[in-house]
């Protein structure tokens, strides 16, 4: 067998195989191809994962979730907030009011006038949090290592 092997990790870096020597079998190594070339068989075990390239031991495996359908499930629990919580605020309405708020002198009819009247502040203006729970899955990955031949 001759041609390049390798082509994946580097983009065209690959190792060269002489016509007449060649790898041992079982030798296992990345193509950017369509298809493993004659010879060769392509190896499915470890369908839809990342490569993941590692300065330590590679021909390890890892994470839970295929690349190609990610699982992630967050929730934030609810919170009612306390007054302490709330910003400092007020609250104003518009009614109708007596003149001077006393009954008019002799009898009569009321004397009534626009009034807007404001609420005490409320509110300390506190923080909060929620909880959280659930899960972010981790890719499925398979640990690489790119070395050169002496």
């Amino acid at each position: 067998m001759s041609g390049t092997v390798g082509n994946n990790v580097g983009r065209g870096s690959g190792i060269i195989v002489a016509a007449a020597g060649g790898l041992a079998s079982g030798t296992k190594t990345d193509f950017f191809q369509a298809s493993a070339p004659t010879d060769w068989t392509q190896d499915t075990a470890n369908n839809d994962k990342m490569l993941r390239v590692v300065s330590g031991s590679g021909g390890g495996t890892g994470g839970t979730s295929a690349t190609s359908s990610p699982a992630h499930s967050i929730t934030a629990a609810a919170h009612t907030l306390v007054t302490s919580e709330m910003p400092a605020h007020t609250h104003t309405t518009t009614g109708k009011s007596t003149a001077d708020g006393t009954y008019p002198p002799g009898g009569g009819h009321w004397s009534y006038s626009n009034k807007t009247w404001t609420s005490n502040s409320t509110g300390g203006g506190g923080s909060h949090s929620h909880t959280t729970s659930g899960s972010i899955t981790t890719p499925a990955y398979m640990d690489v290592i790119i070395a050169a031949k002496d």
